[in-house]
C-alpha cells in the first residue's frame, strides 16, 4: 500500500490491485443517452494533471463506478456527479464523511468517504475507498442535444 494526501485525509491506496480491477471491468452496459457520453468524451480530453491524478489511484477515468445525469447549468454546460471505487483504506479506520476538498481542475472536485455504494464486483467491498466527483463540463459531442435538458437555475 502507498500513501496519498487528498484533501485533508491521508489514505493508503493499493494503485496495481486498482489498475487490476479496472481491467477487469468491461464498459459494456454503461448508459448510452447523450448526457453520459458526453461525460465520457469529457473524461477522454481530461488535463493530464487530472489524468496523471487518477492514475495515481489506478482508476481509468472513462470507466465510473456512478455517474448522475447531465443538469444543464447553462447554454452548452452540464453538471455531474457520480463515483469511483478503488482499492484503499483510511488507516485511523474513522470514517470519511464526504467534502469535495480537492480540486482537480477548474470545473472539477474530487472527494472521498467511506461510505460505499455500487461497487463493482472486481473491487473487493472491504477493502474499498469511494472517490466522489462533482463537476461542471461543456458540450463536446459533434451531435445536436436531441434529449430534454432543463436549465436549472439556483436552487
Amino acid at each position: 500500500m502507498q500513501r496519498i494526501q487528498i484533501g485533508p485525509w491521508e489514505i493508503e491506496y493499493d494503485r496495481e490491485a486498482t489498475r487490476a480491477a479496472y481491467a477487469a471491468m468491461s464498459s459494456d452496459g454503461y448508459c448510452d443517452c447523450q448526457g453520459c457520453r458526453n461525460y465520457l468524451a469529457n473524461m477522454r480530453t481530461l488535463p493530464e494533471t487530472a489524468r496523471q491524478f487518477f492514475n495515481s489511484l489506478g482508476i481509468e477515468p472513462e470507466k465510473y463506478s456512478s455517474l448522475g445525469c447531465a443538469i444543464a447549468t447553462g447554454e452548452d454546460e452540464f453538471h455531474y456527479d457520480g463515483w469511483y471505487n478503488f482499492v484503499g483504506q483510511h488507516p485511523s479506520g474513522e470514517d470519511i464523511r464526504l467534502e469535495y476538498t480537492h480540486k482537480l481542475t477548474e470545473n472539477l472536485w474530487v472527494g472521498l468517504t467511506t461510505s460505499l455504494a455500487l461497487v463493482p464486483e472486481v473491487i473487493p467491498e472491504k477493502q474499498a475507498l469511494q472517490l466522489e466527483f462533482s463537476a461542471s463540463m461543456p458540450w463536446l459531442l459533434n451531435e445536436p442535444k436531441e434529449e430534454c435538458y432543463q436549465y436549472r437555475e439556483g436552487d
